[in-house]
């Protein structure tokens, strides 16, 4: 197939962009994200990470995304819920926060933390920052999340968390699109806009960020879950022999040949080679609040997947934090020069380490159980009581 058509912006504006393990593990029910079902295949292992910006023209800085707050258990029932039902593991050892002082970055030097969306994975805890810092969200948000709880005790916010501090909810113009996309240029200088890439939460946005000239690092958050939900693709097929490139396991031969990996696909081989192994949940459990609008937002992503002058980084990417420098392993470390670097492509089939081999899973639960402030609690029950089958604390 032709090479994609996809037109991005010109623009003098580049930003620094630096990687943060969030310091939350999860293990999440594969049906709640993903379908079909491949035997073996039943949990996701999901990393978590999030990203620091800074406007090289202005030194004005961002986050896109903040991880888990590390007193979880504190969460509202409704977030709980959805704990619950999606996600049988989760282990928080530091947050967001810690990581920036630890890198000597005042998080009161923030202007603002964006949200790619609502969840409890992504919205971390604004009140360890100073007020001054404020809080992006996507269109509708308030509509569909605010008041928060207590006052509303079906939201999954936090209202304390909005207290006090500035507060943007984007309003997204119709006529400035990046790859049939709706955009917002935040700075005004092309160095980091803002998609409106909606069906797995009302309000979901991601983030393109220029690197460099014309080189950008697509922002995901969760616009989907799992890479196999936007890879292979016609424009980048699995090559027939995956060489030392691809990063995987020692358990695979290498070379190795694409129909062990083809051989599961849901489409069979032929297809399996050019189509992604998975779309968005769309099951009894699922929790896509759209997932039709999902699987037609990820069809746009595909297209950025495969520019060139694109990486895309999608939140839990269990490749993106293994292979990318973070800020936890050095406070200089940077993505900036990803190309140069080879970091599009040292990412890109990483995600196939991930799945089932001769129907058990490819890779072991990266946790089981709930570890919150330093205990380990069996169940959200026992998170909600403050009741722990496990005597010993664990920090």
């Amino acid at each position: 197939m032709s090479a994609t058509v996809l037109e991005l912006p010109p623009g003098n504006g580049t930003v620094r962009l630096q990687v943060i393990d969030t310091g939350s593990k999860l293990l999440c029910k594969a049906e709640t994200l993903l379908e079909p079902g491949i035997p073996g295949h039943e949990y996701l292992n999901l990393p978590n990470v999030c990203w620091l910006v800074e406007n090289l023209n202005t030194g004005k800085k961002v986050l896109f995304d903040c991880g888990v707050r590390k007193n979880f258990k504190d969460l509202p029932p409704a977030a709980l819920e959805v704990l619950r039902v999606s996600t049988p593991g989760l282990h928080v050892d530091f947050d967001v926060h810690d990581i920036l002082v630890k890198s000597k970055v005042d998080p009161g030097t923030l202007d603002w933390i964006i949200w790619s969306h609502h969840h409890w994975d992504h919205t971390g805890d604004p009140t360890r920052f100073p007020p001054n810092v404020g809080i992006v969200v996507g269109p509708e948000f308030s509509a569909t999340h605010l008041p928060g709880y207590p006052s509303n005790p079906k939201s999954e916010m936090v209202e304390k968390d909005f207290v006090g501090r500035p507060f943007w909810e984007l309003d997204f113009d119709t006529n400035r699109t990046i790859g049939g996309l709706r955009a917002y240029d935040f700075w005004g200088d092309g160095s980091l806009y803002l998609l409106d890439t909606p069906g797995h939460s009302v309000g979901h946005i991601s983030a393109l960020a220029r690197t460099s000239d014309m080189n950008f690092v697509f922002m995901g958050g969760d616009i989907c879950h799992f890479p196999g939900v936007f890879r292979p693709s016609p424009y980048i097929p699995l090559p027939n022999q995956m060489t030392k490139a691809a990063r995987l396991d020692t358990y695979f031969a290498c070379p190795c040949a694409a129909s062990t990996f083809t051989s599961i696909h849901p489409k069979g081989e032929e297809a399996g080679r050019r189509e992604p192994f998975y779309k968005p949940s769309s099951g009894p459990l699922s929790i896509y609040q759209d997932p039709s609008l999902a699987y037609s937002t990820v069809q746009r992503l595909i297209e950025f997947d495969a520019h060139p002058d694109v990486m895309v980084c999608i939140a839990h990417d269990p490749a993106v934090a293994e292979t990318l420098p973070t800020m936890n392993k050095g406070p200089a470390n940077e993505i900036n020069g990803w190309k140069e670097k080879g970091y599009k492509e040292a990412c890109h089939w990483g995600f196939l380490n991930q799945l089932p081999r001769a129907g058990k899973p490819g890779r072991p639960k990266l946790v089981e159980k709930y570890k919150c402030e330093g205990t380990l609690y069996d169940d959200v029950e026992g998170l909600k009581t403050g009741h722990s089958n496990h005597f010993k604390s664990l920090l």
